[in-house]
């Protein structure tokens, strides 16, 4: 018998109070009628129980991989709506985005409801996350934006879409067309086209959107290799440090225009700084300043990202304070 515990009466008193609130979720002022004793022995009771292993709490981790701790200071700090940080795995690059894509399977679970409709770029991470979704609710999901060049993807854009429509069970909205044409002619000639002309019209319409970031430097965005020296150099001088969709912005979150933003074939930033819900998931530490960028002009609301990279966010809003 514990030692606190005076005798086995005591113990039975102990657990009956500490079951009526942990099990039933009955408030501590009705156990009290029930046992016909105050509220605070009641209270006494039950942190007895806990205290002398009567009642043990075990804290079961839903993910592993999560840094619950991390997450909840990113959350606050950022204004977010919601954040999760994953642990680094040793910076592994495939380690860290099937983390990522996991636990965005999960939470998709948890933010997304039947009557929302789902909008999706093809990422790496967006594509891990589809592994390992299972069944949950949304009206319509929408194709967000084209094809990413050289990114060997197990599925296309369009096979992505098309595997989350089944999943909720809602229509699916696709499109065929890369998310860089290769010029604005080529631009105008595929935004003319019917299924992306159909697709865009529900751009607006999004009210959950799931994306993923780039940085606008080399080996932190896969539309690094497919700009000229000048258009990098014409980037750089316009203030722009990050991309979504193809689309640019600068460190304060602003879209900047450029010959890139006509080019790409993708929902604007200004349509997606509409949508409810913004979820980023983003790897890679050269990426904090453009995350703390889309974050602070709006353009994303909700992240996913791993721990180096949340602390490195954090780092930035320190020295910007």
């Amino acid at each position: 018998m514990p030692a606190d515990v005076d005798s086995f009466t005591d113990r039975i008193l102990c657990a009956a109070a500490a079951q009526r609130f942990y099990l039933d979720g009955i408030a501590k002022s009705d156990i009290a009628k029930e046992l016909g004793i105050s509220r605070f022995r009641v209270a006494r009771l039950i942190e007895k129980a806990l205290r002398e292993g009567i009642v043990r709490i075990e804290f079961i981790h839903p993910a592993d991989a999560v840094d619950y701790e991390l997450s909840a200071i990113l959350k606050r700090r950022m204004g977010l709506a919601n954040a999760v940080v994953v642990k680094d795995a040793g910076l592994d690059t495939d380690m860290c985005i099937d983390s990522m894509g996991r636990v965005a399977a999960e939470l998709l679970c948890d933010i997304s409801g039947p009557d929302d409709i789902l909008g999706v770029a093809s990422t790496l991470a967006t594509e891990a996350m589809t592994r390992h979704a299972r069944p949950f609710s949304a009206r319509a999901v929408v194709q967000l934006g084209g094809a990413w060049p050289g990114v060997a993807n197990g599925q296309t854009s369009v096979e992505m879409v098309r595997r989350i429509a089944e999943l909720t069970g809602s229509p699916g909205h696709a499109f065929y067309a890369p998310l860089v044409a290769s010029d604005s002619d080529a631009a105008d000639a595929l935004r003319r086209q019917r299924d992306y002309h159909v697709v865009s019209a529900l751009f607006p319409a999004v009210t959950l959107a799931i994306v993923g970031l780039g940085a606008l430097r080399e080996g932190q965005t896969s539309l690094w290799s497919i700009l000229s020296q000048e258009e990098r150099q014409e980037l750089a001088e316009s203030g722009a440090v990050g991309e979504i969709c193809g689309q640019t912005f600068d460190r304060n979150g602003q879209s900047v225009k450029s010959e890139l933003s006509h080019r790409s074939i993708a929902a604007g930033l200004d349509q997606l700084a509409k949508c409810p819900n913004v979820l980023c998931i983003a790897f890679g530490e050269q990426k904090a300043g453009p995350i703390a960028a889309a974050i602070r002009g709006g353009i994303v609301n909700s992240l996913i990202t791993h721990a180096t990279v949340a602390r490195a966010v954090l780092e930035t809003l320190s020295v910007e304070a």
